[in-house]
């Protein structure tokens, strides 16, 4: 009997000791060689590329080439992945020589059925050339008309250079987009004209009123209109009022949403950046404040 509860007992040492030594195997302090401290936040190196790569395409049309992207990732990795890392890598890219070329390219995609440069430059050429002719044959009626024509035709070939350079805000960018030979040859007659306007724009159709009224003022008829609380009686007038009013920086920052997160902002979205841009008027800092956002960059 002593012999069986002996062997009872050995048994039960044996098994705390086993259970002991698998314990303190599991909680053991482990080295691995060569192991890192994983990415902030899950955060990849595939999905910093990725947002890397978005932001060159949205803005210069685009991917990174290798050195722009690893020296994009060292700055978001070595700050964090925070917005000032994030602000950093859009800065560089905006500061890029093919950021305004492009951003006139987006634009005139919208807005003027992408024409280019070289178009522009054509139909300056060929107006000077008839503008020449019309002198000679005294026909200053003409010539006049093509002095006007050619006036708008050259402020819309300079307007990203004069953006760049500050020396033109984005209320007079998108004036020159709409007042010139192309957009009234996309858009002909009066009312398409108006009706393009607030759709480009505003991205709503005019009311009944809203077209009235401004076809009055373009045609310049029937004396002085009031649009939006401004006065005018020409074309002119018109397009500087649909581009300096409130609902126009309500425009932009839908269309700053639709280019950049592919959908339409909500009305809080709206009210909370339309004071700010109305009063900068600085519509790069919206297009960042975008760019910057979980929803944009995916992390």
């Amino acid at each position: 009997m002593i012999k069986k509860y002996f062997l009872l007992l050995s048994f039960i040492v044996i098994c705390y000791a086993c259970k002991k030594t698998t314990h303190e195997t599991v909680h053991e302090n482990h080295v691995v060689s060569g192991n890192q401290i994983p990415n902030y936040a899950g955060v990849s190196t595939i999905q910093v590329n990725a947002y890397v790569n978005r932001v060159y395409v949205d803005l210069l049309g685009r991917e990174a080439d290798s050195t722009e992207l690893v020296k994009a990732n060292n700055i978001i990795k070595s700050g964090n992945y925070n917005d000032a890392a994030r602000d950093s890598v859009i800065n560089t890219v905006i500061k890029n020589a093919q950021f305004y070329p492009q951003f006139f390219i987006k634009t005139s995609a919208v807005i003027l059925n992408s024409t280019s440069k070289q178009d522009i430059i054509d139909e300056i050429n060929l107006d000077t050339y008839v503008k020449q002719l019309s002198l000679q044959n005294s026909d200053t009626v003409t010539a006049n008309a093509l002095t006007v024509e050619l006036n708008a035709l050259t402020n819309l070939q300079q307007t990203d250079s004069l953006y760049r350079i500050k020396q033109i805000d984005i209320n007079e960018f998108y004036r020159r987009f709409i007042y010139n030979y192309f957009y009234d040859q996309i858009n002909m007659g009066t009312e398409n004209f108006v009706k393009a306007c607030f759709e480009n724009l505003f991205h709503r159709n005019a009311t009944a009123n809203e077209l009235t009224t401004s076809k009055t003022m373009v045609d310049g008829l029937s004396g002085s209109s009031v649009l939006f609380l401004q006065t005018g009686n020409c074309k002119g007038d018109f397009a500087y009022i649909v581009t300096h009013c409130t609902e126009f920086y309500q425009g932009l920052i839908i269309t700053a949403y639709q280019n950049y997160l592919l959908r339409k902002p909500t009305d809080n979205e709206i009210n909370a950046q339309v004071n700010g841009l109305t009063q900068t008027k600085d519509y790069l800092a919206l297009i960042k404040s975008i760019m910057k956002t979980k929803e944009y960059a995916g992390f």
